[in-house]
């Protein structure tokens, strides 16, 4: 990164500032309602049926909205993170790892909210990121604490196993991969790289990640 002034700074941290209000603005509070006739709305009111025959009702989309809205809050923590970093001896080591994180977070909202996808496909998307989320629990506990359990810790597979066997849902997941339905969990490279085409920014991962991983 060239050489920042005390100016650059300052632009640099209010644009970032800014930027996290606007997201945060898009974000409801507590009670949140869908707007009349959106896509949310009429998944709420979806026509799904569980494994025991009784409707899914509502529970199952508000829980996946709301794991987009934490993704969200991830994004904003993180480019308030970079904000509160910058100053004039900023090194790109800083700045890359920090938005290579807000990346990360902004492309599992992306993917989690794609428009049009009916309550069903968004419901087994938040069930194939939380199996993602148990399978890296329980590699880490191995790690971290070879006589515990991932249970312990969060949720591990075998919740994740039976929300979804109880939704009705067709799922695997194993050691490599999860999938359900017609839906697979993109790697975290390809949701990346995804999410770059629909923003317009290609190769910011690949920069980041570079960054991250200390390359030349």
């Amino acid at each position: 990164m060239p050489d920042l002034t005390i100016g650059d700074v300052a632009e640099i941290k209010s644009f970032l500032f800014r930027t996290c209000d606007d997201v945060l603005s898009w974000l409801p509070g507590t009670g949140w309602q869908p707007a009349w006739q959106s896509d949310a709305a009429r998944e709420l009111s979806n026509s799904e049926v569980r494994a025991d025959g009784s409707p899914w009702g509502d529970e199952p989309v508000r829980t996946a909205y709301a794991a987009a809205a934490v993704f969200l809050l991830t994004a904003t923590d993180s480019l308030r993170a970079l904000a509160d970093s910058a100053n004039v001896l900023t090194t790109t080591y800083t700045s890359g790892v920090l938005a290579r994180a807000v990346m990360e977070a902004g492309a599992q909202a992306w993917w989690l909210l794609e428009g049009g996808i009916g309550a069903r496909r968004r419901v087994i998307r938040s069930v194939l990121i939380r199996a993602s989320s148990a399978r890296w629990l329980g590699k880490a506990v191995k790690i971290a604490d070879p006589a515990g359990t991932a249970s312990a810790y969060g949720e591990d597979q075998a919740r994740v196993q039976a929300c979804a066997t109880a939704l009705g849902l067709s799922y695997v997941c194993n050691s490599k991969k999860a999938e359900c339905e017609t839906e697979l969990l993109p790697g975290y490279t390809d949701r990346a790289t995804d999410f770059e085409k629909a923003v317009g920014v290609g190769a910011s991962y690949s920069i980041y990640s570079g960054a991250a991983h200390a390359e030349l």
